[in-house]
């Protein structure tokens, strides 16, 4: 199943520590693989700085899919970064 992703979307890597470079980037094109070893569709993003990288679609999440209280979140400037407010119970 392809993600409803288009050109320029932001999406973060769900398995990348919060230290990775990789963790967030922009979505560039789909890729599909063909053949015995590592078929499938992959999605390459990059940083916007030259450096580009792939992921499978079940480590990666979208603008969208983020939710208040996850460990990072998109801001209303467009950035990505830590949550600066938690919700106490």
């Amino acid at each position: 199943m392809r993600l409803p992703i288009k050109f320029g979307d932001k999406a973060m890597n769900k398995w990348a520590s919060p230290q990775n470079p990789q963790r967030f980037g922009t979505f560039v094109e789909i890729i599909k693989r063909t053949g015995r070893m590592n078929a499938g569709t992959r999605y390459r993003l990059t940083d916007r700085k030259g450096k580009f990288w792939e992921l499978s679609e079940d480590c990666l999440i979208l603008e969208g899919e983020l939710h208040y209280g996850d460990e990072f979140e998109w801001k209303a400037d467009g950035s990505y970064g830590p949550v600066t407010r938690r919700l106490c119970l």
